[in-house]
């Protein structure tokens, strides 16, 4: 009777488990649909707010996150989820997940909630890193606001200025600079930030720099961005194709055809090299 007894037991004790683990799928399926009712439901049940699934030990925080659901990320939250859990694959956060999905309302549940505004991923991006690199300005400030660290670099040197001087954001390079961002801290080839700019040929941001007044000594080689150019023909071709009344900006396609109804074999081998090698532009 007795070895009933424990088997009874270890049965009830194995129903108990298995329903939980049912009800954390179902959670986790809720919470990647945007389903919160069914997200607050399964938690009700007995779901586990924290449970990890997959190689990649995704959290149905994370699900909900990157995919921006928001009223599911604050039901998560209200049921106990840590919002600080990485993922395996990337080491990404839900607030990191929230960020790259440009969902302010996920992004502001979660730093409510305490989420950790410095923490990184495997490549030392940090969740202001990665809304400045989608140039979400707002999200940015609002990160500086509640304690993000405007000089963190990644693992390749990158800061969030950096990353702004890059994409040419000038409106976001300006902020950064009045939050405290340093100007002269270099990634890992030795570019400071507006030299970032002048290098990728981001105008508007090299010359704010210029306007400031920051005369600062700068790391790598700098080059003033040049104005765009439009393309023109190689003076061979310009020459082969003037007797046919082309100009200099006249489309591949019909200068390469007036080389072939006007020259022999060799010039229109010289010609083509020429066609190929430089900017003759590409229009009909």
């Amino acid at each position: 009777m007795q070895r009933f007894g424990f088997l009874a037991i270890f049965l009830v004790a194995l129903i108990s488990i298995i329903g939980c683990t049912d009800q954390t799928r179902v959670m986790m399926d809720a919470a990647e649909r945007g389903d919160a009712a069914q997200v607050k439901a399964a938690l009700e049940a007995g779901a586990d707010a924290n449970a990890q699934s997959g190689m990649e030990a995704t959290t149905a925080l994370m699900l909900a996150s990157q995919e921006g659901h928001a009223d599911c990320v604050q039901a998560l939250l209200d049921g106990g989820a840590d919002p600080d859990l990485k993922d395996k694959a990337k080491g990404m956060t839900a607030l990191m997940l929230a960020a790259r999905k440009r969902s302010t309302d996920a992004v502001n549940a979660l730093v409510e909630a305490g989420a950790e505004v410095n923490v990184a991923n495997n490549i030392g991006e940090t969740p202001l890193m990665l809304a400045v690199l989608l140039d979400e300005q707002d999200m940015a400030i609002d990160l500086l606001k509640n304690g993000a660290e405007v000089n963190a670099r990644s693992d390749a040197g990158w800061t969030a200025l950096g990353l702004a001087a890059r994409n040419g954001n000038l409106d976001l390079t300006r902020a950064l600079i009045e939050l405290g961002a340093d100007i002269q801290v270099k990634n890992e080839k030795g570019e400071s930030p507006m030299i970032v700019a002048a290098n990728r040929n981001k105008r508007e941001v090299y010359e704010f720099r210029k306007a400031r007044g920051d005369k600062a000594k700068e790391g790598g080689k700098e080059k003033k961005p040049e104005k765009k150019r439009e393309r023109q023909t190689p003076s061979l071709i310009r020459q082969m194709a003037r007797p046919v009344g082309f100009e200099p900006t006249t489309s591949r396609f019909e200068v390469w055809r007036s080389i072939q109804l006007s020259y022999g074999r060799s010039q229109k081998r010289q010609a083509l090299r020429g066609l190929l090698k430089i900017g003759v532009s590409d229009g009909a």
